[in-house]
């Protein structure tokens, strides 16, 4: 039987890994992207996957998008950060 996958928390990744140069240019371009953009990768990446918040659907309604819509965003911010050079 497979393993469960292990949720990363914060502090997983040892200091002397991180970019913090590379962290600052990524989080300058993400508060240049449209409001819903950036709620979207919030949701994804920034809220605890414990938390109420966390789910998909209160995502949605807090966007005002369905589960869809909730998928294009962040396929769109993605990719507008990758255009970006972020």
């Amino acid at each position: 039987m497979p393993r469960q996958p292990q949720l990363r928390q914060p502090g997983d990744v040892a200091p002397e890994l991180m970019d913090s140069m590379d962290a600052a240019k990524v989080a300058k371009a993400v508060a240049g992207l449209p409001e819903k953009h950036r709620a979207a990768l919030n949701w994804c990446y920034v809220i605890d996957p414990r938390s109420k918040e966390a789910s998909p659907g209160r995502a949605c309604k807090k966007l005002g998008t369905s589960l869809q819509g909730l998928a294009d965003l962040l396929r769109d911010a993605r990719q507008m950060l990758i255009n970006r050079g972020a």
